[in-house]
């Protein structure tokens, strides 16, 4: 178990960070340049680097629930295709989160 006096500051860069970077960069090339669905490619480097962020900051746990939250909004706009399943998706996502942190 990983305690806090034993990690590296969140306010210090590292590999990873690059590495981060480097991912989120290709994530974007590939929706601009390649796929030609630039806002699919936004929504991805959103979802990654808010997962990646939310990691590196909390714990793995809470990295893991936002990964999965996002996962969720990806396959409902991936899968329906439509603004309103974005919007839909996103409101049931925000609120899971709210339940799992226990803010309602």
């Amino acid at each position: 178990m990983v305690t806090s006096e034993s990690r590296t500051p969140a306010n210090v860069p590292n590999l990873y960070d690059g590495l981060a970077g480097i991912v989120v960069v290709s994530i974007l090339a590939g929706a601009f340049l390649y796929a030609q669905q630039p806002i699919f490619g936004l929504l991805l480097t959103v979802a990654f680097g808010s997962a990646y962020a939310t990691g590196r900051i909390d714990d793995l746990e809470h990295g893991v629930v936002v990964a999965g939250l996002w996962g969720f909004v990806i396959a409902s706009v991936w899968s329906i295709g439509t603004f309103l399943s974005f919007g839909v998706a996103t409101i049931l996502a925000v609120i899971g989160y709210g339940y799992w942190r226990d803010a309602w």
